[in-house]
């Protein structure tokens, strides 16, 4: 584009003809709004209230499915995808899984925006900030440990099989690869990558920390505590993405 005789770089949504209203911004942020709803006041396998939640934000993915570039669309359809499998009852890694592989179901909402259309630009991790966040998480753990003292049973009866030490020990570093991997590509691959096409790169990163944070209301770490914790991880998570 020219002002006057001075070029303007534009951003490609706006060049393809796909910039997101102000409304479509505020309705994809509240898609995520609702799931952290559903994150903080939903006891675990409450079907009904998760199902109105999942109903209501596949309203949102209707209503916004041509107003918004293809990333930002991808949004409320994997909130709408959460909040459905949630309400099965599985555990919160095959939610994740489930959510992100029903592209097929929800193509016809979506254009076929789950998971993201295109990949970004591959980049290099730093090294020296990414060993940081990776020493953030044991410390922050273990100070949730000692500081909230949670009650840890339910969780240890849903994860940890009567198995022999050896076999505990290589099964929980494939749990926590793969839970790594599930919600690194939900909320920094999908959530930030689509935000960051409405709103500035740095608010991006706040909303997503903002709905990580919730989504662990009753995960581990959980509590009030541990939602800060979380969402603080998420925050250099997300600041860790963009600088790579």
């Amino acid at each position: 584009a020219m002002i006057g005789r001075t070029p303007v770089s534009l951003p490609p949504e706006v060049r393809s003809g796909h910039a997101p209203a102000a409304a479509t911004t505020w309705l994809m942020i509240g898609a995520l709004a609702l799931l952290g709803v559903a994150s903080v006041l939903a006891p675990p396998r409450s079907a009904p209230l998760l199902l109105a939640l999942a109903l209501t934000t596949c309203g949102i993915a209707w209503l916004t499915r041509r107003a918004a570039p293809r990333a930002l669309r991808a949004t409320p359809v994997l909130a709408a995808a959460l909040l459905a499998a949630s309400s099965t009852g599985l555990l919160w890694q095959p939610v994740m899984a489930l959510a992100l592989g029903l592209p097929a179901a929800t193509a016809w909402v979506s254009g076929g925006t789950i998971p993201p259309p295109e990949p970004g630009p591959r980049g290099r991790l730093p090294l020296w900030p990414t060993l940081a966040v990776a020493g953030v998480t044991p410390l922050g753990l273990v100070g949730w440990l000692v500081l909230a003292h949670p009650d840890l049973s339910e969780v240890i009866r849903a994860y940890v099989p009567p198995l022999p030490l050896a076999a505990l020990i290589l099964g929980g570093i494939a749990f926590a690869a793969i839970n790594a991997a599930l919600e690194e590509l939900v909320w920094r691959g999908v959530f930030q990558r689509g935000l960051e096409a409405a709103v500035s790169p740095a608010l991006a990163i706040v909303i997503q920390a903002g709905s990580f944070g919730a989504a662990h209301a009753h995960g581990v770490p959980s509590g009030a505590l541990g939602v800060v914790l979380a969402g603080g991880w998420a925050l250099l998570l997300g600041l860790l993405r963009r600088a790579s």
